[in-house]
């Protein structure tokens, strides 16, 4: 794999990280604390599911932030870019398309097939 394209791949991944990081405290949104403070049902609903999207999306940003640190750790030991399954290089359109790929399309597709098959 060409050094230029991992430099480009890292300072999207290092974008990516600083994005997630800038302010955390916008992920988090303070809620009333006592279901009484929600006289009215509807209120009531619309406040849970603003809580629950707001979860939703600190877990998917966690997420995200721990898959762009493992991408980055690997290009630090040498190991980006190739295949945690069959340890096949990934083909560099696939890094420039998904940064922080872990798999080889094929492995990726066998993953997500048994998914759908369990």
């Amino acid at each position: 794999m060409d050094s230029k394209d991992v430099d480009q791949i890292r300072n999207l991944l290092t974008e990516w990280l600083n994005n997630l990081t800038v302010n955390p405290e916008t992920s988090v949104i303070a809620f009333p604390k006592s279901p009484a403070n929600f006289p009215d049902p509807v209120d009531m609903a619309s406040a849970h599911s603003e809580m629950e999207y707001s979860l939703n999306k600190l877990c998917r940003e966690g997420l995200n932030k721990e898959n762009i640190l493992n991408a980055l750790g690997k290009m630090e030991d040498g190991s980006y870019g190739i295949c945690e399954v069959c340890g096949e290089e990934i083909p560099i359109k696939r890094l420039m398309a998904i940064p922080d790929a872990r798999c080889c399309i094929a492995c990726q597709t066998e993953m997500e097939n048994d998914l759908i098959v369990a």
